[in-house]
């Protein structure tokens, strides 16, 4: 017996899938390691230039990006803590 694929409107991920662009909220989380790791190095620039420069790297919208590392500073300051 088959299955039927249920027909209707296609998911957003989907969507995103099929233009050739990601979800930004799915690459929020390895960005925030990114960083941290960036700012741990000597030397490192600022946190704006860094966050910045990731952004357009990684094809993140900037904004959404500097909004999740607001909703999540505990955890990036853990992370980043040690630097220089």
């Amino acid at each position: 017996m088959q299955t039927r694929r249920a027909r209707g409107r296609p998911r957003q991920d989907a969507e995103h899938r099929r233009h050739g662009a990601a979800p930004d909220e799915a690459h929020h989380g390895a960005a925030m390691l990114r960083l941290a790791l960036e700012l741990k190095k000597p030397g490192a620039p600022p946190f704006d230039a860094l966050v910045s420069d990731l952004s357009r790297t990684l094809r993140l919208h900037e904004p959404s990006f500097r909004r999740f590392l607001a909703q999540q500073g505990e955890l990036f300051t853990a992370l980043a803590t040690g630097r220089g």
